[in-house]
């Protein structure tokens, strides 16, 4: 982050000791409860978010530190159905279970009131610091004042109101311009400060009600439009590497039957939406497999990318999961191959990675 972004952490410094005791306590986290108590009073839903539980390799990872769940007073993770708090608020009872631990993060949901949380993603920059520089200098031109957040990754998080929500989701800064980020809205999980990460901590910068706007266009968001692959320039393998924090972007990859559902996921029909997302998941999972076991990864986290696809798709929360946790032809979904390698096994898998990337 640049010297010139002073961070201004309101959720965790109320204004007096008397104001303090005139609150209500659902969290003993004071930065936690802060948040619980802006969210409600400006009518939108908490949610709690457990950390990140790590498992085994090759058992489900079921608690990636952004799906919405909960941590017991007995350290215990729990999932919870986030499909009901689209149509109404927690209530207080419902907030103190969820919110017993002081370890348990928060969230909330993206279309109430027509709010859009605009996610941008600093792995699409050359680092950190240059996309601090590039978010500011954005800001300033579009003169937006409005609820701003830093991500656990180093990443924006910007909150609008509009009078209707975009059908793109993926964006960037101009028209034909490069991917800077996705769009959460109706139904997805925006996950706020001071909640703890898997790589650090989610900060306020501003938090204020999210301004008011007639449309993205007017604050300098466009939808992403992905040039033809004959226009896509070269990026070097060692600039992919793990270690590196970088990642492959399964759009790069995947087949045409699953590029084909990734392009048109609202327009998926309701019976054909749980062979879709099993179709997606296998070659997320065969990707992320087969690039790890040489030393590379995909750009997303499998888990959280896969749940955000269903939620997007209005799949209820358990239903994800027990596609993500299904088998069919003789196999896990998550211990998939990429389609490709089925047909032409490690050589057809290499030469593609090397024409795309």
């Amino acid at each position: 982050m640049t010297a010139n972004a002073k961070v201004i952490d309101r959720t965790r410094t109320p204004s007096s000791p008397l104001q303090v005791l005139s609150k209500e306590r659902f969290s003993s986290n004071p930065g936690i409860n802060e948040t619980i108590l802006w969210l409600r009073d400006q009518g939108y839903p908490p949610l709690p978010i457990a950390p990140f539980v790590p498992v085994p390799k090759g058992e489900k990872l079921r608690f990636s530190g952004k799906n919405p769940s909960w941590l017991s007073r007995w350290d215990q993770p729990c999932l919870l159905d986030h499909k009901p708090y689209q149509e109404r608020l927690p209530t207080d009872d419902e907030l103190k279970l969820w919110f017993t631990h002081p370890d348990t993060g928060i969230a909330t949901m993206g279309g109430w009131k027509n709010t859009l949380w605009i996610d941008i993603d600093a792995k699409r920059f050359s680092s950190v610091e240059e996309c601090h520089q590039v978010v500011q200098n954005y800001l300033r031109d579009a003169r937006l004042n409005t609820l701003m957040e830093i991500t656990q990754s180093g990443g924006w998080r910007l909150g609008v109101r509009l009078k209707e929500m975009p059908e793109f989701s993926k964006f960037s800064f101009r028209p034909q311009g490069k991917l800077v980020g996705e769009l959460i809205g109706s139904g997805m999980i925006a996950v706020l400060a001071p909640t703890i990460g898997t790589v650090g901590v989610y900060r306020s910068l501003s938090r204020i009600p999210p301004v008011e706007i007639e449309s993205l266009e007017q604050i300098g968001i466009y939808p992403y439009r992905k040039a033809s692959q004959s226009n896509v320039a070269p990026i070097p393998l060692s600039t992919r590497l793990i270690g590196q924090g970088q990642g492959i972007e399964i759009e790069r990859l995947a087949c045409q039957r699953v590029l084909g559902y990734l392009n048109e996921i609202d327009r998926i029909a309701v019976g054909d939406r749980s062979d879709a997302l099993t179709a997606i998941a296998r070659e997320v999972w065969g990707w992320q497999n087969w690039l790890q076991s040489r030393g590379y990864s995909l750009s997303v986290d499998p888990e959280a990318y896969l749940m955000n696809i269903g939620m997007r798709m209005g799949i209820e929360g358990d239903r994800v999961n027990r596609i993500l946790n299904s088998h069919s032809y003789g196999r896990a979904v998550q211990v998939s191959t990429p389609s490709l390698w089925m047909h032409g096994g490690d050589r057809a898998c290499q030469a593609w990675l090397k024409q795309v990337v």
